[in-house]
Order: C-alpha cells, then structure tokens, then sequence
C-alpha cells in the first residue's frame, strides 16, 4: 500500500496534504467487515504516516436497537439511509490551521476520502432531525493504539452471512485477553446516568452525537 503514494508523501507536505494522497483503493478493504477495515487503517495511518498516538481513533457507531441510519452509504439507496446494525469509521486529527481538526475516513462511503470530521457528521447523520431516542446514533471513541491493542474478533458474529471473509488472518490484539472482543465495542448502551454500562479497558468512551461534534470541531 504504501509504495502507491509515498512517492508523493514529500516532507514539505502538511499531514493533511499527506493524508489526502492516501486512496481508498491503497488500503485493505473487506465488505461487512468494516470493524477490521478500521483497524487496518489505523495500523496504515501509524506505520506509512507516523501520526503521534493521540492523534488516531476507531469509532464506532451504534444504538440500543441496533437498527442505526448511516446516509451517503455507497450500499444505500439514494437519500435514504442506509440501517447497519454498526458502523466504523476513523477519525484523525491534523493538528491546528485552516483545515486543522479531525477528518473522517470511511470507506463505504459517497463523501470524499478523507471527509472534514463536520461535514461527515452532518452528512452522515443528520443531527438535525429529530429521530426517535432509539434510533439516534451513539459513537465508541476509541484511541487508536487501544483499539490496536484490544480489539479482537473470531469472525463468528458473520457465521450466517455470505459475506466473503477478509484476506488477512484473524485480528486479536496484543493485550486482548479473548478471541472475540466485537460485541464491547458495538454496545453503545448506557445507565440512566450516561455511564458506559461496560467500562471495558481499551474500549473508549461513548458519546453522544452532540457530544461527538464538540470532539471534531477545529
């Protein structure tokens, strides 16, 4: 992947520049398997662009019903949303500027490859709609190098799927104490307190959606 665009990675450029070199055809893609699609970027974004480790989080995007409207979803139809049960997406932060903040990528879907962290959040979700409670998406933030760490999964959550399975081998992180730690990352659920009903090490913190735009905002 790497040797597509480090060519054109020159030192003068700004991490952004860098970034927008980056094409979604250069990095690993599994359809329905966007938890590992994640995780392989974010391996990509600290090894070809050695971003610091703050600067890097998996995201996950989800709600209690697990029925969560994405739109601009190239498997969508339209206008119209497309329903995951969960998504995942990353985030980065390119440090302060004009287009300083973070910038989203998301390979599935229609919005540029990287997105502007607000533009995607509108776009995508619509936080200007006044959806049901249990249809409002709610997002796992989750520092990179955690979710390198801790994120684990035996793929039996897509056993009844026909999906085609990834071309890399299982992914289980170095500190992750089991083979399949997927389903502590898509719970979004939370106490009547707001309090993550997990509080799992190396799953990050959920927000809320406004919450989510003060995290992105420059």
């Amino acid at each position: 992947m790497a040797d597509a665009y480090r060519e054109r990675a020159l030192p003068t450029l700004s991490v952004l520049e860098r970034l927008r070199c980056l094409r979604r055809e250069h990095v690993p893609y599994a359809s329905h398997y966007c938890e590992e699609n994640a995780y392989k970027l974010v391996e990509a974004l600290y090894r070809d662009f050695s971003l610091p480790d703050h600067a890097v989080f998996a995201v996950f995007i989800s709600n209690d019903c697990k029925s969560t409207p994405v739109w601009k979803q190239r498997l969508g139809n339209g206008r119209c949303p497309l329903m995951w049960d969960y998504h995942v997406i990353t985030l980065v932060n390119v440090g302060a500027g004009d287009e300083g903040g973070m910038w989203a990528f998301d390979q599935d879907t229609t919005l540029p490859f990287p997105c502007e962290g607000l533009r995607y959040i509108e776009e995508s979700f619509h936080p200007e709609m006044q959806l049901d409670d249990k249809y409002r998406q709610r997002f796992r933030v989750v520092p990179g190098r955690d979710y390198l760490e801790y994120f684990s999964s035996d793929r039996s959550h897509m056993k009844d799927f026909d999906a085609a399975q990834p071309p890399w081998p299982l992914i289980r992180g170095c500190r992750a104490p089991s083979d399949m730690r997927l389903g502590l990352y898509v719970d979004v659920h939370q106490s009547s307190s707001g309090e993550d009903v997990k509080k799992e090490q190396g799953c990050g913190k959920i927000l809320s959606i406004a919450e989510l735009i003060s995290f992105v905002s420059p």
